[in-house]
């Protein structure tokens, strides 16, 4: 996981007002990225910033967008410049605002803990700087947190479900983004569900 990566669990818990773990989160990262660096030397970091500019156009023949899963990707293949950036930092914003209203909502939730992380999962996906299909082994949390909450015997359709979400990386090369598609759409699920369960419940944003 990038450094990108960890800024969004970060952000969740700053709002959460969690500072125990907040702050060993942070600590964690200062050692293992910076420790990082020392190790290997100064010039690595800046090698660093440059790989990640690289995976952010399209004209890198390594790694192009239509490869990733990530929201960059998902309007970048389909929208032309300059479109395919404003609709990117648009979405980005959404994603960003739909963040903050979940986890400031449902704080005060006791059986809110499984929802948020589903949402704050799948946004951290949808923003990474870059996402090959190896990473997408993250879905492990939202997944196993989407069970946690549902009946001891999965139903069917769940079932079936998730193991086409597994599946559907491999038509990417067919339906290129269609995983970002569908990642777009489970965080559009997920605050809709969180929307639907709460609708009665008015927390006291402190």
């Amino acid at each position: 996981m990038t450094l990108a990566n960890g800024l969004l669990p970060h952000f969740a818990l700053l709002l959460l007002r969690r500072w125990r773990i907040l702050f060993t989160g942070v600590l964690l990262v200062v050692v293992l990225v910076g420790g990082s660096f020392l190790l290997l030397g100064a010039q690595t970091f800046l090698h660093y910033l440059q790989i990640i500019r690289l995976y952010g156009t399209q004209s890198a023949w390594t790694n192009t967008l239509e490869a990733m899963h990530k929201l960059r990707a998902l309007t970048g293949v389909w929208l032309p410049a300059p479109w395919g950036i404003i609709a990117w930092l648009s979405a980005s914003a959404l994603v960003f605002i739909g963040v903050v209203c979940l986890n400031l909502r449902l704080k005060q939730q006791p059986n809110g803990f499984e929802i948020r992380w589903i949402g704050n999962s799948i946004a951290l996906l949808l923003l990474s700087p870059h996402l090959f299909t190896h990473d997408l082994c993250i879905l492990v949390v939202p997944c196993a947190l989407l069970l946690s909450i549902g009946k001891a015997r999965v139903p069917i359709w769940l079932g079936t479900g998730l193991v086409a979400i597994a599946l559907l990386p491999a038509a990417n090369y067919v339906l290129p983004t269609i995983m970002g598609f569908t990642l777009a759409a489970l965080f559009e699920l997920s605050l809709a569900y969180a929307r639907t369960k709460f609708a009665g419940d008015h927390v006291a944003v402190a």
